[in-house]
């Protein structure tokens, strides 16, 4: 009975571990901000990640101009929102401009998109199971007892 509860009470801990990395290394993997852009004016949007995914959403229903260093961005369309992909290995800046004659409030995320980024979620689904798995032990040893 002892080991028993002496062993959830490590799921337990161990999930919340999880958890805690999960929660200080996630912020860690994307960049959020909004600007209003007045007209045939221009943002610099610093990228610090080696491949990234660029998403942007605004009050516009045509595309804004992008460029990043001098290069073009393949660019997804859906449901409203456009996404900018790039996937090369070198840091810089995403320059997006208003090119239309009214101001455009623009909301955006640049997500870093290496492998471990992908890892993460699961650190925070392994340490919601192992709580869930330790809280459902305790609750059986006590019932059982």
């Amino acid at each position: 009975m002892r080991k028993i509860v002496l062993t959830s009470i490590v799921f337990l801990i161990i999930g919340v571990i999880l958890i805690l990395i999960y929660h200080f290394l996630f912020s860690s993997y994307y960049i959020k901000g909004v600007y209003l852009l007045p007209s045939s004016k221009q943002v610099s949007i610093s990228i610090p990640y080696s491949s990234f995914i660029f998403e942007y959403k605004d009050n516009s229903t045509l595309p804004l101009k992008i460029t990043f260093n001098n290069l073009i961005i393949t660019k997804y369309n859906e449901s409203n929102l456009i996404f900018y992909y790039y996937g090369e290995s070198f840091n810089g800046n995403i320059m997006v401009e208003n090119n239309y004659s009214y101001p455009v409030l623009m909301g955006y995320v640049v997500i870093d998109e290496t492998p471990f980024f992908i890892f993460l979620p699961t650190l925070f689904y392994t340490g919601i199971i192992l709580i869930i798995l330790a809280v459902i032990i305790i609750i059986l040893s006590f019932v059982l007892k």
